[in-house]
């Protein structure tokens, strides 16, 4: 079966425009669509549409004018095309009900219909409809793709039209999978770059010698957002076996996958906890499993307890150390009121390597998502920007929720400690930048942590951790004021 990306082009009469996204091509015959361009085709759908099955001939008097672009031998081939058939996802219309509560898409203040613009697809045809033929392109594309896991830390290629501009037909664009999500694991969140118009765009999985696989394992839903008003600069991307799964009469494999990424990946499932602490949560991470002891953001923490959460688990914590001082390194020591040795955790690696500037790293913590969706940490992939004795700054994507995380280079060895993304003022309006941030370097706070942890003394780091140390004590942190 062949898949193309295209582009699809809608005219807007009202506006007097015409709006673009990507799309998928299967088969020369059929086009998948996202709900982001044919949010208006909803007065053409019954509230009580069922979802988890292919409804067809609702689009009848649907007039708007849709066509296909496709690029080809340096050739523009253009076809008229119209809605064949829509799809509501039974599982991503739950799953965005609890998980995406705090978002916005393609605008700022654009929270309304999100749940129809996540779980709705559209299947456009240029030809006359057969249900039938249809199953049988989608038998066959599940058929390819059945065997193939997506898992945290793999490396994805999207193929796109950014901006939903002909000229841009046939980009390209690469990142990892920062977090799965849902039921049934049904949302992909990446660290790929993307832009307006790449709604509907394939996504392809890389192995290990960056070739990707012959048809898509997801399709872009979301290429901008925010969260309680803060941009994310993250793509959300659907896994097409879940779609897939609801469509079509297939047989559900079990499959035993081995982490392409298990040293990363050791270290964020097993090594940081979710932390809450008065109106805060951040994260937290394990620096000794025996002792309970946690390192985090002294911001994070407001009160003496702290709760922490791990998978479907609670317990409390109480605040042995947190910096007091403005000009002292952002850092916080819990330790566990329980017992950790019913928990699968481990102390978490440190690093002892020298690192210089474009090393890859990555940053991971509880970003964005709330406890109540028992959330896993959210990967992202970047390198270090900066260097000095009390700061790393990378280009991974921080988010909220992501204070007290870890810095991780390619072994899952703690390189720093996550404090802050950059906010930026201009004009009244705050502009948060994701891929500009900064983390506590953990070799400035390694040997008086280790003398702390065996002694349990305040004096032994001035109570302020190095600040009789005048380069730290007087380092970028005093200038930088926004913390998450």
């Amino acid at each position: 079966m062949k898949v193309r990306l295209v582009l699809i082009e809608k005219e807007d009469r009202q506006e007097n425009r015409v709006l673009g996204c990507s799309g998928i091509m299967l088969d020369e015959k059929y086009v998948i669509a996202t709900g982001n361009l044919f949010q208006d085709s909803t007065k053409y759908i019954s509230e009580d549409l069922q979802p988890g099955k292919l409804h067809a001939e609702l689009f009848i008097n649907y007039d708007a004018i849709v066509n296909i672009v496709w690029r080809e031998n340096e050739l523009y081939n253009v076809k008229n095309a119209r809605i064949f058939a829509t799809f509501i996802s039974g599982k991503m219309k739950n799953s965005s009900t609890h998980i995406f509560q705090n978002w916005a898409v393609d605008s700022i203040d654009n929270n309304r219909n999100l749940n129809d613009i996540l779980s709705q697809v559209f299947i456009l045809t240029f030809q006359e409809e057969n249900l039938e033929d249809l199953k049988r392109v989608l038998t066959e594309w599940w058929a390819s793709v059945a065997s193939l896991e997506v898992t945290k830390g793999d490396t994805l290629f999207v193929r796109t039209v950014p901006f939903g501009n002909r000229d841009f037909i046939d980009s390209c664009t690469k990142g990892i999978v920062s977090n799965i999500l849902g039921q049934d694991s049904c949302f992909i969140l990446s660290d790929c770059p993307t832009t307006p118009g790449a709604e509907g765009s394939p996504v392809y999985l890389l192995n290990s010698n960056q070739a990707s696989t012959e048809l898509p394992v997801g399709i872009v839903l979301v290429s901008v957002s925010w969260w309680k008003g803060e941009w994310v600069g993250l793509t959300l991307i659907v896994d097409v076996k879940s779609i897939l799964l609801e469509l079509i009469d297939v047989p559900i494999r079990t499959l035993n996958v081995k982490n392409k990424n298990s040293k990363i990946i050791a270290t964020t499932e097993f090594s940081l906890v979710q932390i809450y602490s008065g109106n805060n949560w951040g994260t937290a991470i394990l620096l000794d499993a025996e002792k309970g002891i946690f390192i985090t953001n002294s911001h994070v923490i407001e009160s003496n307890q702290v709760r922490c959460f791990y998978k479907d688990k609670s317990w409390t914590a109480t605040l042995i150390y947190k910096a007091q001082e403005p000009n002292a390194l952002d850092i916080a020591l819990i330790k566990s009121n329980t017992s950790l040795q019913d928990l699968p955790l481990r102390s978490i690696t440190i690093s002892r390597k020298i690192y210089k500037l474009g090393d890859i790293v990555y940053s991971a913590g509880f970003s964005l998502f709330s406890k109540e969706c028992r959330p896993t940490p959210t990967l992202t992939k970047g390198c270090i920007s900066q260097l000095s004795p009390s700061m790393v700054k990378t280009t991974c994507s921080i988010h909220p929720g992501a204070s007290g995380g870890a810095i991780l280079d390619d072994d899952g060895l703690l390189v720093g400690v996550i404090v802050c993304n950059i906010k930026f003022h201009e004009s009244g309006t705050a502009v948060i930048y994701p891929r500009v941030n900064a983390a506590v370097p953990y070799s400035a706070v390694a040997d008086t942590i280790s003398k702390f942890m065996e002694i349990r003394d305040l004096s032994v780091g001035g109570r302020n951790f190095y600040a009789t140390n005048r380069d730290i004590r007087d380092s970028a942190w005093i200038r930088l004021e926004n913390k998450l």
